[in-house]
Order: C-alpha cells, then structure tokens, then sequence
C-alpha cells in the first residue's frame, strides 16, 4: 500500500521501514537462512520473506511476529548461488516462490498448505517439461501469474492450480 518498505539480508535479517522512510528501521529476524526477497500482502498487513533454503515465513507487518513458516516441497530446495523470488497475488490468498531455472511452487496464504510445485524435470506433482520459470514471478490485476519461461516465453498460469492457461512467445528483439 506504499506505507513501508522492507529489505532481506544475505545475514538473514529483515529490516522494514515505515513512511517516511527514516532512520533505521525495525528489525524482524537476527538469525537464519539468507533473505531472497520480499513481499507484502496487498493489504500491508503481512510481509513475506523467501529465505535461501526456500521456506517464506509470514511476518505481521506491524509487530515482526512470525505468523508462520511456508515449506517449499522437499524436491524444490534451491541450490546454492541461485536466489529465489517471491509474489503474492492480489487477492492475498496465493504465495508463489520461484527459483530460476530450477523450480516454481505455491503456497495458500491462510493456512500455509503447498498447492502445486513445477519442476523441469520429473519428481514435482507434474513435469513441466522446459515451462520452467526463468524470471520473477508476477501476478495480472485478475490474478492470473505470469512466469518468464526458459524458451524466450511468457505462461500464464492459474495460481491456485498451477495449470496452465496461455504461452505467449516473446518477439526476437525482445527488451
């Protein structure tokens, strides 16, 4: 909602900053796995940290109190030196993670249960084939995710189910 800002660290902490934007910040974690990225719900109420190991932990925006820790799904792991992004829908129900080249999953924002995980290879709940994100996630006005896909393509995908919807290609001289 434009009301704060926030930032991860390779030391695990997260640091968020209140309009104006002054002094140092509140810190939310001092410990932990590398902060990948950050993300608040459209509502500001809940920040959301994507950590090294893949997990996202659901932060109240306001006290730092941990809500709850999102597992990514055993075989989503990320590997060192790749980082992960993170994005939540606009209706505040869907968290989806994305490591580039490598995995893509969501969570359900209330409860904190996996919905669906892409892999390009076999093991994830469908292979996907080369439809593997090599981009940040990102959402439509409608809910609908986008993912920038290996092949010089953008898919849109459902992001409760994860299904596919459209494969756009992208033209040559693309930006």
């Amino acid at each position: 909602d434009g009301t704060a800002a926030a930032v991860g660290d390779a030391a695990g902490a997260v640091r968020v900053w209140a309009a104006p934007f002054a002094g140092p910040g509140r810190t939310f974690r001092n410990a932990g796995p590398a902060v990948d990225d950050v993300a608040f719900a459209p509502d500001g109420k809940t920040l959301y940290t994507l950590a090294a190991d893949g997990s996202a932990t659901a932060w109240d925006a306001d006290s730092g109190k941990d809500r709850r820790t999102l597992r990514p799904p055993a075989f989503a792991a990320p590997k060192l030196g790749h980082t992960g992004r993170l994005a939540v829908s606009p209706d505040g129900k869907t968290v989806v993670a994305s490591v580039p080249r490598q995995a893509t999953w969501a969570w359900d924002a209330a409860g904190g249960e996996p919905l669906w995980s892409m892999l390009p290879w076999a093991g994830s709940d469908r292979e996907v084939g080369n439809a593997v994100a090599d981009a940040r996630p990102a959402f439509g006005p409608g809910g609908e995710l986008f993912l920038g896909l290996v092949r010089g393509q953008v898919g849109r995908y459902d992001a409760r189910t994860g299904a596919e919807q459209k494969v756009y290609p992208l033209p040559p001289n693309r930006v």
